[in-house]
């Protein structure tokens, strides 16, 4: 389990609860066999470790703060995205390879954080709310920007924070701030 509490829980399927905690850590648990949890990669950490000559917690992701999945292009790309603390960033994993697949920004200053996720019923995008009223569509396949929202205030979506995104069985974007 986690060395520590949960900041998120989320259901892949019926059977695997992703969660993830303040030790920086995503983990997979099967509701019915304790045997068939794990923790999901993040990379080569101690080959970084050891060329940046950091600790090894400080090459982790910050704590997540929302999670969001589809199942059906499981075994193509990116099924599961993780959005994280003080981050602009969107995390793509590929469950079965149990490992972070991407890392995809979809603005660029420091000034905005990401604050909600939803991915898409089919699979193929993610939808990125910010802190700073905007909102970004990331194309999971190919791990590009799809569509930057900006078209109600000028350069934004919204004039405050997007807490909350959702992408409906017909791939429509319901949003609220």
């Amino acid at each position: 389990g986690h060395m520590g509490p949960c900041t998120v829980a989320h259901f892949f399927n019926g059977d695997l609860l992703v969660t993830a905690g303040v030790d920086q850590a995503l983990r997979v648990t099967h509701v019915f066999s304790d045997r068939a949890s794990w923790e999901l990669s993040q990379g080569k950490l101690g080959r970084r470790q050891r060329e940046k000559q950091l600790g090894r917690e400080a090459l982790k992701l910050t704590p997540a703060t929302a999670l969001a999945s589809s199942t059906n292009r499981n075994y193509q790309w990116s099924s599961l995205a993780s959005i994280h603390d003080c981050s602009a960033q969107l995390c793509g994993w590929r469950m079965d390879t149990r490992a972070l697949e991407c890392k995809l920004s979809g603005i660029s200053t420091s000034m905005h954080t990401s604050r909600c996720v939803s991915v898409s019923d089919c699979g193929s995008y993610a939808i990125i709310g910010y802190s700073s009223g905007n909102l970004v569509s990331v194309h999971l396949q190919n791990k590009s920007i799809k569509q930057f929202f900006s078209e109600k205030h000028g350069d934004r979506a919204h004039n405050s924070s997007v807490e909350c995104v959702h992408v409906s069985k017909g791939n429509t974007v319901d949003r609220k701030s």
